[in-house]
């Protein structure tokens, strides 16, 4: 009887270290991605990152470009950041925001804010104009950002080199337009005289696309931008790019 007593006892110790090990691991294997800022690469000099927040409080920063660190780094967050930002999320209502606010202005970087529950997502994209409590959520994950523990994982060259190569090459005085059908072109140009908005070449009659410049001392590019793609005559507006394959002179 005593050699069965002592079997069970150690069959039990077996399976409860078992157990254990078993908890420990899962608890690791749990743990999923919570939150995620992304800011993106603007014509300046804006911070171009990737934060990433674990639900077990690990934190992943990717500092590319423009920051006082760059490289990726590691902290831990303690539970209370880690509940303060539950709390906000929460109270803001993440999930009742669309995924993307539209922007017309291209030197703006892009900025992604990913949220997740564990079986439900959110992501919400954008530039400028977002809501307030969008903006909340964007400014708690930059104080993690601009925390002062990060421990270095692997350094990178400050030399800026990917964000050069991602932006896009534009010619700010020069302007593309889609006029609407029926727009009379020599009105259109008389109704923007005071901004010195003229022609530079058409493009495509067909498509009626023409390429326009602005008079640069009275109007900032994206002031120039905006405006013609406000007019209720223009269907589309961008600035002009250097592309290799549209050739011809200025």
């Amino acid at each position: 009887m005593k050699y069965v007593m002592m079997a069970l006892s150690s069959a039990v110790l077996v399976v409860l270290l078992f157990s254990c090990n078993s908890s420990k691991k899962m608890d690791s294997a749990d743990s999923y991605l919570k939150y995620q800022l992304s800011k993106g690469a603007c014509f300046g000099s804006c911070p171009v990152m990737d934060l990433e927040i674990y639900s077990d409080g690990k934190a992943i920063l990717y500092s590319k470009a423009h920051y006082r660190i760059l490289g990726k780094y590691e902290t831990m967050l303690s539970g209370d950041k880690m509940n303060e930002l539950s709390a906000l999320f929460t109270k803001n209502d993440v999930f009742q925001f669309p995924d993307n606010y539209e922007s017309q202005i291209p030197d703006l970087p892009q900025i992604s804010i990913f949220y997740s529950e564990g079986t439900k997502d959110k992501t919400i994209t954008g530039k400028e104009d977002r809501p307030t409590k969008v903006m909340e959520l964007q400014f708690a994950l930059e104080e993690v950002v601009d925390r002062s523990d990060w421990k270095l994982l692997e350094a990178i060259a400050n030399d800026n080199t990917q964000v050069k190569e991602e932006k896009p090459e534009i010619i700010p005085d020069e302007i593309l337009v889609t006029y609407k059908e029926g727009t009379v072109l020599p009105r259109w140009f008389k109704k923007h005289t005071d901004n010195g908005i003229k022609l530079i070449k058409p493009i495509s009659q067909e498509n009626r696309i023409w390429l326009i410049t602005y008079d640069t001392n009275k109007l900032e590019p994206n002031q120039a931008l905006i405006l013609i793609q406000n007019d209720e005559e223009v269907e589309n507006a961008e600035f002009n790019k250097v592309i290799s394959s549209r050739g011809g002179n200025r």
